[in-house]
C-alpha cells in the first residue's frame, strides 16, 4: 500500500474522506494552520466517543490489494454480541402502539406526516422513553437493563416497520384495491377504458363491500367481507416480503463497502447513537435538557394558539408568494422561510460540503426557474427529469467504485479451485449478514420472483423486468443519499418507472395493459420511508454497537412482515368503522385518483384517451441531469477542495429542500462556525445541544399530536 507524503502537523488540515476510485482516503490539503478542524468538518460526526482519524491515516484499498484474503482480512468483524431474543420480542410487541398513532394521524386526521421524514418522530420518542426507563433499571435491577446494542436493535426494527407502514408505502396500498370500481361513472368511462385490464387478484370489486368500506358504520368481521380482502392482502404480503428480501441482499453486498471502507457519514444514525451512548450521559446533561425544554416550549406555544386562537401566535413559517409578481418571479411560485428545529439538528449532523450543496442547489434550481420563466419556456416538471437522472448517475458511480469488491464477492460466492474455497471460508467467518452465495442467489432469485408476480398480474415480461430493476436502482440511490447526506426526507418528484417508459417509448408502445398494471404497483414507488434505507442504517448501528449483522437480518424481515400486516388490517378495519368517504383528507385513501384521472403527468385516463409518443424534450433533460452529475463527480475527483456534491444537485428540486432550505442553511452555518472558531472539541460539546433540539422537537410535537388524538381534538401540523 502506498501512502502520501506526510505534511508537517502545523500545515495539516483534515479535509475529509473522499472515495477515490475504489479507495477511501483521508485527504490533506495545504492551507492555514487549523489542527482543531477534524474529520467532522467534511465527513460528518463520527460515532460518539470515537476520536477523529489522525492526519496520516489511510483506509485499506481493495484495488491495491486484489487477493480475496486481503479483503476478508481487512474487514474482520468487530461485532461480538448476537441479536438477543428479548430485543426482538420487545420491538415486535411495540410495533402496534408505536405505529398506530401515525396511521391515524396520516390516514384519518391528517394532523401530521411523521412517516414522510427520514427519521421517525414516534420511533425517536420510543427510544427516549426506553432509554429513560433503562436508566432506572440500571440502578434498581441491573440484570434486567438493556444493553446499547439491544436499544439500537429495537430502534432499527421499529424504523423498518414504520417504513413499510408509512405514508408513501403501506398506507397508499389500500386505495388501489377499491378506487377504480367505486369512483367509476358513466361520465368518466373508467371501466370502459381500463376495467378489463385491472388485475382481479389485487382488487376488491364487490358492490356491497365497497359501500361498507366507503360508507362506514360497519365491521369487517361481522360483514362477512374478510375473505374479499384476504386475497389481495396475501398477494401483496408475499410481494412485499420478496421486495424486502431483495433489498436486504443488496444491503448485504454493499454494507461493508459503504460502512467500513468508504466510511460514509450516516448523519441520521448519530441521534440514536448519541441517545444510547453511556459515555455521553445524555440524559443527565443540562445542555440537552435546556435545548429540549426550549423547543418543547416553542411547540407548546404553537399548539396553544391553535387550540385558543386568541393566544398570540408563534410562527415558524413565513412563505413569500410570487405567483402574481409578474415574469420572471412568478416562475418561482413561492419561497418558504421555515424554522424547523429538528431539521437544523439534522443539518448539524451532515457533512459540511453536503449541507452546503443542498441549499446551494436549491438556490440554483430556483435560478433555473427564473431563467426559464424569463424565456417563456417554464416547465417545472423538467427539473424532475434532471433529478431522476442524477439519482441514477449517483448509484451508477457508487456501484462502479464498488466493482472490485463486488467482483471478489462473486468469486467467493462461486469459487473455483482450492484458493477460492479457502477465500469462501474466510468470507463466511467474516460475519456478514448473508454469505456471498446467498446474497447473489437471493438477489437474482428475488428479482425473478417479483418479475413473475408482475407478469402474472398483467405486465409483459420486458416491462416487468424493467420496472423492478429500475425500482431497486432508485431505492438503492435513496439509500446512498441517506447514508451520505441524511436529508430530512429523500424523495423524487413523482418520477416513476412508468413515467420513464412512457417518456422513452410512448403510451401506445407501452400498451394499456402494462399501464393499468403499473398503476397498481404505484404505492411501491415512493422512496421516502422505504425500509431498505433503514435496513442499511440498522447495519451501521449494529457495526457501531458490536451487534452481529446476521441475526439482525432475520429480525428486520420479521419487523417488515409485522408492520405490513398491522398497517393493512388496521387501515381496512378503521375505514369499515369510520367510512373512507368521511376521511378528513380523502386523498390518502383515494390516492389512486392521482394515477387514474390526473389531468397531466401519469393520469391513466388522460394517457389512454390522449396517448403521447416519445418525449424528446424530457429525454434531453434526463441526459443533461446525468451529464451534470458526472461532471460534478469528476470535479470532486480532480479538485480536493471542490465544495459542491452531486447529491445536492439530485435533491435540488424536491419538496424537502423547498420547505427546509433555510433550516439546512442555519444548521450548516452553525456547524461551520463551531468547527471554525471552536474546533472539534467544541463540536463534540455541541452535539448534546442539537440532539436536544431534535429529540425535543419530536417528543413535544408528536406528544401533543398523540394527546389530541386521545382527546379527539383535531390539530394540524407537525412538529
Amino acid at each position: 500500500m502506498t501512502h502520501r507524503a506526510a505534511l508537517p502537523p502545523w500545515r495539516e488540515t483534515l479535509a475529509g474522506v473522499y472515495p477515490e476510485g475504489d479507495t477511501a482516503v483521508v485527504r490533506k490539503t495545504r492551507g492555514p494552520a487549523s489542527p482543531r478542524l477534524a474529520c467532522a468538518a467534511r465527513r460528518g460526526p463520527s460515532a460518539p466517543g470515537r476520536k477523529p482519524p489522525s492526519g496520516g491515516e489511510l483506509s485499506p484499498n481493495p484495488r491495491m490489494s486484489t487477493s480475496l484474503q486481503s479483503i476478508t482480512a481487512h474487514a474482520q468483524p468487530q461485532s461480538t454480541a448476537p441479536v438477543t431474543a428479548r430485543a426482538v420480542v420487545i420491538a415486535l410487541v411495540l410495533i402496534a402502539p408505536v405505529v398506530h398513532p401515525v396511521t391515524m394521524a396520516e390516514m384519518w386526521y391528517h394532523s401530521a406526516q411523521p412517516s414522510s421524514l427520514s427519521i421517525f418522530a414516534n420511533v425517536v420518542m420510543a427510544l427516549m422513553v426506553l432509554g429513560l426507563l433503562n436508566l432506572g433499571l440500571r440502578r434498581l435491577l441491573p440484570r434486567w437493563a438493556l444493553s446499547r446494542g439491544e436499544l439500537l436493535t429495537i430502534f432499527a426494527l421499529l424504523s423498518v416497520a414504520q417504513g413499510i407502514a408509512g405514508r408513501d408505502t403501506g398506507q397508499m396500498l389500500i386505495g388501489t384495491h377499491t378506487h377504480a370500481y367505486w369512483f367509476a361513472t358513466p361520465e368518466n368511462k373508467w371501466l370502459t377504458l381500463f376495467g378489463d385490464y385491472l388485475p382481479k387478484d389485487l382488487m376488491v370489486s364487490d358492490p356491497g363491500a365497497l359501500r361498507r368500506f366507503y360508507g362506514g358504520d360497519s365491521s369487517l368481521l361481522r360483514s362477512g367481507d374478510l375473505s374479499l380482502w384476504l386475497r389481495p392482502f396475501g398477494f401483496w404480503l408475499v410481494a412485499t416480503m420478496g421486495m424486502m428480501w431483495v433489498s436486504l441482499c443488496l444491503v448485504s453486498l454493499l454494507r461493508r463497502r459503504w460502512i467500513e471502507q468508504e466510511r460514509l457519514a450516516f448523519p441520521l444514525a448519530q441521534a440514536p447513537l448519541i441517545m444510547t451512548d453511556e459515555g455521553t450521559k445524555l440524559y443527565v446533561n443540562p445542555a440537552f435538557w435546556w435545548a429540549f425544554g426550549l423547543v418543547s416550549l416553542f411547540n407548546t406555544l404553537r399548539i396553544i394558539h391553535y387550540l385558543y386562537p386568541a393566544f398570540p401566535e408563534v410562527k415558524n413559517a413565513y412563505p413569500i408568494w410570487l405567483f402574481e409578481a409578474g415574469r420572471p418571479w412568478n416562475g418561482v411560485g413561492a419561497v418558504w422561510f421555515q424554522f424547523r428545529p429538528h431539521v437544523i439538528s439534522m443539518a448539524f449532523y451532515m457533512p459540511l460540503d453536503l449541507s452546503f450543496s443542498a441549499w446551494f442547489f436549491w438556490a440554483a434550481a430556483n435560478g433555473q426557474l427564473l431563467v426559464r420563466s424569463s424565456l417563456g419556456r417554464l416547465r417545472v416538471d423538467r427539473l424532475n427529469q434532471q433529478s431522476v437522472a442524477a439519482w441514477i448517475a449517483l448509484i451508477a458511480v457508487a456501484l462502479w467504485r464498488a466493482r472490485t469488491m463486488l467482483g471478489h464477492y462473486w468469486r467467493v460466492a462461486f469459487p473455483s479451485g482450492a484458493t477460492g474455497r479457502e477465500a469462501s471460508l474466510s468470507f463466511a467467518e467474516a460475519g456478514e449478514a448473508f454469505s456471498a452465495r446467498l446474497a447473489y442467489l437471493g438477489l437474482f432469485g428475488g428479482i425473478a420472483f417479483l418479475t413473475w408476480f408482475a407478469v402474472r398480474e398483467g405486465m409483459s415480461l420486458p416491462v416487468a423486468l424493467f420496472f423492478w430493476v429500475m425500482y431497486f436502482v432508485l431505492i438503492l440511490a435513496a439509500t446512498r443519499i441517506r447514508a451520505e447526506l441524511g436529508a430530512p426526507a429523500t424523495e423524487l418528484g413523482g418520477t416513476l418507472p412508468a413515467w420513464m417508459l412512457t417518456t422513452v417509448l410512448g403510451v401506445e408502445r407501452v400498451g394499456a395493459q402494462n399501464l393499468v398494471t403499473l398503476m397498481q404497483f404505484d404505492w411501491l414507488s415512493g422512496p421516502r420511508p422505504h425500509p431498505q434505507q433503514h435496513a442499511m442504517e440498522a447495519y451501521k448501528l449494529a457495526h457501531e454497537s458490536g451487534v452481529k449483522p446476521r441475526g439482525l437480518t432475520w429480525a428486520l424481515l420479521a419487523a417488515v412482515a409485522v408492520g405490513f400486516c398491522f398497517v393493512y388490517w388496521s387501515s381496512v378495519t378503521m375505514f369499515y368503522h369510520r367510512g373512507a368517504e368521511h376521511n378528513s383528507f380523502s386523498g390518502y385513501v383515494t390516492y389512486p385518483q392521482l394515477s387514474y384521472h390526473a389531468p397531466n403527468s401519469l393520469g391513466l385516463a388522460h394517457l389512454l384517451q390522449m396517448p403521447t409518443g416519445t418525449n424528446w424534450g424530457d429525454i434531453g433533460q434526463f441526459a443533461a441531469g446525468m451529464a451534470v452529475t458526472i461532471i460534478l463527480y469528476a470535479l470532486r475527483q480532480r479538485f480536493t477542495s471542490f465544495p459542491l456534491h452531486p447529491i445536492g444537485f439530485a435533491l435540488g428540486w424536491s419538496w424537502t429542500l423547498f420547505i427546509n432550505w433555510l433550516s439546512i442553511f442555519l444548521g450548516w452555518l452553525l456547524k461551520w462556525g463551531v468547527l471554525h472558531y471552536g474546533g472539534y472539541r467544541t463540536y463534540q460539546k455541541a452535539l448534546p445541544v442539537f440532539t436536544g433540539l431534535l429529540v425535543g422537537d419530536f417528543a413535544s410535537g408528536w406528544g401533543w399530536n398523540v394527546l389530541c388524538q386521545l382527546l379527539q381534538i383535531p390539530i394540524k401540523g407537525f412538529p
